[in-house]
């Protein structure tokens, strides 16, 4: 499994990519899934199981700040 992260100014992107030779679910994912190929929701909230060479990229987005004057 490999998990890299990416942070905007608006959001922070999570990519996860499954490049074992079997299957994994992984646990514990934050934000709003984006893109799901070759993979699905997993059995708890926050999981999802991903098939070999199965992509997961969810984004979550950053609190607004006041208005700066």
């Amino acid at each position: 499994m490999l998990h890299t992260v990416r942070i905007g100014d608006a959001a922070t992107f999570d990519f996860y990519f499954a490049r074992g030779k079997q299957g994994t679910e992984i646990s514990q994912v934050s934000g709003e899934p984006l893109v799901i190929f070759r993979g699905s929701p997993g059995s708890d909230t926050g999981s999802y199981t991903l098939q070999r060479n199965g992509v997961l990229i969810t984004r979550t987005n950053h609190p607004v700040s006041g208005s700066k004057e």
